[in-house]
């Protein structure tokens, strides 16, 4: 028998658990299975504007995303000079979810080109005017 919140195990019998209070079932309950995330580099920049502009488009289109060496660029004396980024720490690495690679790295692909798809709901030219 085994408690369906804490997962105790108790012997024949027994019918509540001592700890939760909980009516026990017969077969041991599913273990909660931790989801990890593999990140993987699609990017490096030292560009701090860049950054949060690829910050932005991952954040609208929902991409899970880490970046690795962001916190440490202004933390040594060197700075971002000359390189744009700490040369001691290493430009920024964009990393996202193994599982959106693909769609991260045509992303990229249209910032670097600088070719977007203009949204449908975006308002029209007209109607932009009147906000003015």
């Amino acid at each position: 028998m085994f408690c369906p919140k804490c997962g105790a195990e108790y012997i024949e019998g027994i019918y509540l658990c001592a700890d939760c209070q909980e009516p026990l079932i017969a077969e041991d309950p599913p273990k909660n299975k931790k989801d990890y995330i593999k990140f993987v580099t699609v990017y490096e920049t030292g560009d701090a504007n860049l950054i949060l502009f690829i910050k932005s488009i991952f954040e609208s289109e929902n991409i899970i995303y880490y970046l690795k060496n962001e916190a440490v660029q202004d933390l040594f004396g060197a700075g971002r000079l000359g390189a744009g980024y700490n040369v001691l720490a290493g430009p920024v690495e964009v990393q996202v979810d193994a599982r959106c690679v693909e769609k991260a790295k045509e992303l990229l692909a249209q910032i670097e080109k600088g070719e977007f798809e203009i949204l449908e709901d975006f308002p029209e030219e007209k109607e932009l005017k009147n906000y003015e």
